[in-house]
């Protein structure tokens, strides 16, 4: 008898969608629309579930638009590949007293993507477009976009969404265009900027309206590179306990796990003075000031430990600093982390 050899070839696995966050930032509705619609159409073809969260207005031209591409439209939503939210309806079911609630988010978005989610075939995407930051915006609600933006992050990164939102260009004027601009760059993993570059392109100006949209144009690109330059600092420091001071106006912003270090619940930006308040002993105050001087007016890094009182004990903070130049602007960020187990 002769001996056979059976092979057994190795069992092969739809890889896994890696979750992503992009953001567009658009000149024009028109220009928008042609962007979303060439995407969506490439990922419905492919058999993607698509699920679109926007206002009604641009609803309308993206169900226009794909058409145009051939995508039968009645199928694509019979088969639940496509799917479709109002943002101001969608907005309102977590929005309490125009404040985000985590806990009513997660239950409406998690409701939608895991129904969506159900239906997904092994190997596919699941890419949700949203405008309810923009509708956020757009109502001077910096606090909570910014927020929003967050959340969204976190509910990507578990679901492995293909996740894209979009802003208005225009919406980001000076006085508050940096560094609101510089936040929702951070809490994306792709951003676009082309709007923004083409706006000489798309509009019929005078020569000198066309060199002032050119250099907010280089103003954008710059604070694009400096966001990924803060982002990469942030990471190689820590991935928790960040925080950052504006010189200008001596807030402090903090992330979440920062502000638990310090013993706030939610608080996201507190003055400097009040910072300094949590410190019991005037040595510490008087050590932490001089560093946080010397980083401000000299650009020099620091690592320095204080003492606060929190609930009945007392908990010992290392406070770490790094400066970053943008133009001719000192930005300082670093990280708290408590250290008292170590330290006692």
């Amino acid at each position: 008898m002769i001996a056979r050899r059976i092979v057994i070839a190795p069992q092969k696995y739809p890889p896994t969608p890696v979750p992503d966050h992009a953001v567009q930032f658009y000149e024009s509705d028109s220009s928008l629309i042609e962007l979303l619609a060439r995407e969506l159409a490439a990922a419905l073809n492919a058999g993607d579930i698509v699920i679109v969260n926007a206002t009604r207005k641009h609803r309308k031209a993206l169900r226009a638009n794909l058409a145009l591409r051939g995508i039968d439209m009645g199928a694509a939503a019979r088969d639940g590949r496509f799917r479709e939210l109002d943002a101001a309806e969608c907005l309102a079911k977590f929005m309490v007293n125009g404040r985000l609630d985590r806990d009513r988010f997660e239950s409406v978005m998690s409701g939608v993507i895991n129904d969506a989610k159900a239906a997904l075939k092994p190997g596919h995407r699941l890419l949700l477009f949203g405008e309810m930051v923009a509708l956020l915006w757009a109502q001077g609600r910096r606090e909570a976009t910014i927020g929003l933006e967050e959340l969204w992050r976190d509910l990507a990164q578990r679901h492995a969404l293909h996740l894209l939102c979009a802003y208005p260009i225009h919406a980001f004027g000076p006085p508050k265009y940096q560094r609101d601009f510089s936040s929702i760059c951070e809490d994306h993993t792709h951003v676009n900027a082309v709007a923004a570059l083409r706006l000489a392109a798309l509009c019929r100006i005078t020569q000198r309206r066309l060199a002032r949209l050119q250099k907010k144009a280089r103003s954008l690109e710059a604070e694009i590179q400096f966001s990924r330059q803060r982002m990469q600092t942030l990471q190689q420091v820590t991935q928790a306990g960040t925080w950052d001071l504006d010189s200008s106006s001596d807030v402090l912003t903090l992330s979440p796990a920062a502000a638990k270090v310090l013993g706030y619940d939610r608080e996201s930006q507190i003055a400097l003075s009040k910072f300094f308040d949590l410190m019991y002993y005037s040595g510490d105050r008087e050590a932490i000031w001089k560093h946080v001087e010397a980083a401000q007016k000299q650009g020099v890094d620091f690592k320095a430990r204080f003492r606060i009182r929190r609930g009945d004990g007392t908990r010992i903070i290392e406070m770490q600093c790094r400066t970053l130049c943008n133009r001719d602007k000192r930005v300082t960020l670093g990280v708290f982390t408590d250290v008292t187990m170590w330290a006692s």
